[in-house]
């Protein structure tokens, strides 16, 4: 189960919860997102889970601005959510 906690959003502008990737989908989106291996530790991300708006921006446990450039985390069979976590087996 993620660890969920309340902290600042920089797109909504307010403090949301965040959570970390629930599943080995979320890790390999985030790992393809930031070109990193298939073994590297991607748990201190955060995604924004406002109920408010639709933000998902994913953001490092360290900095409150979101990733640059700022990037969601796809919904479960989103278009290129597949493409993502195929190209972080490398």
């Amino acid at each position: 189960m993620p660890m969920e906690r309340s902290l600042p959003c920089h797109t909504c502008g307010t403090y949301q919860p965040h959570r970390q990737p629930k599943d080995d989908r979320e890790r390999g989106v985030l790992r393809a997102l930031r070109g990193l291996g298939p073994r590297v530790y991607v748990d201190d991300h955060w995604i924004c889970v406002s109920t408010d708006r639709d933000c998902r921006n994913i953001r490092t446990a360290w900095r409150v601005k979101p990733l640059n450039p700022p990037r969601k985390m796809p919904e479960p069979g989103a278009e290129g959510a597949e493409e993502a976590s195929a190209g972080s087996g490398r």
